[in-house]
């Protein structure tokens, strides 16, 4: 890897109410809410102890003032413009490539205990494959990479997003294309008490963690 390669982590603002929502009804708004800015930092702190540039694709953008007090002020944001997920990936690419960037890999920020390993070897896959995916466990996928020579706008534009059919329609798209991705091992993002579940239960979470401290709190007070 080097610094001509990217990492874009998409990330919405922690208000309470307007995140992790399918974890309000075991957490609460609040700590729903706190749970996702622990997962925000973790993820960044894997990205970070990476040998890459990293953009944060951030919404609303105009609380950009707001991620930056939260995150650091020596952060490159860029905001998420488009009607649905495949547009915001697209126009996150577009804007990547356009500073310089020759591959680009994309995550979601509910992976708190993604191996920085994967991305890596996301990275590698791009030396050999016109394009990365990471499967998710519901049907979708964490991680989406394109190099600048490779990337295709609009290629996932009919896709039906948020359907447990996500990955299974861009890999045909892909291969109607004549594009040969590389799929990386599965990993389950945390949107759901099901993926917080699985997420306990594969307690890869560093001693240190903001998720692991948030949820060791939340577990002492709520037995």
């Amino acid at each position: 890897m080097s610094l001509s390669d990217c990492v874009v982590v998409m990330i919405k603002y922690p208000r309470p109410g307007q995140v992790k929502t399918r974890l309000v009804a075991i957490l609460g708004e609040e700590n729903a809410a706190a749970l996702y800015r622990c997962f925000v930092q973790d993820v960044l702190r894997t990205v970070d102890a990476l040998a890459v540039q990293t953009l944060l694709s951030i919404v609303p953008w105009t609380m950009r003032a707001d991620f930056a007090a939260w995150l650091g002020s020596e952060r490159q944001f860029l905001p998420q413009v488009g009607p649905d997920l495949g547009a915001r990936m697209d126009d996150a690419f577009f804007r990547a490539f356009e500073a310089g960037h020759d591959r680009v890999v994309l995550i979601g920020s509910d992976l708190p205990d993604l191996p920085g390993s994967l991305l890596v070897e996301a990275f590698r896959a791009l030396d050999r494959h016109d394009v990365v995916l990471g499967p998710a466990r519901d049907g979708g996928f964490y991680l989406l990479g394109w190099t600048r020579w490779t990337f295709r706008p609009g290629l996932f534009a009919a896709v039906s997003w948020s359907t447990p059919t996500v990955l299974a329609e861009c890999r045909a798209a892909l291969l109607r294309s004549g594009l040969e991705p590389c799929f990386l091992a599965s990993w389950s993002d945390v949107d759901d008490e099901a993926g917080l579940r699985q997420l306990l239960q594969r307690n890869l979470l560093p001693g240190d963690a903001a998720t692991r401290t948030f949820l060791d709190s939340w577990d002492a007070s709520a037995s």
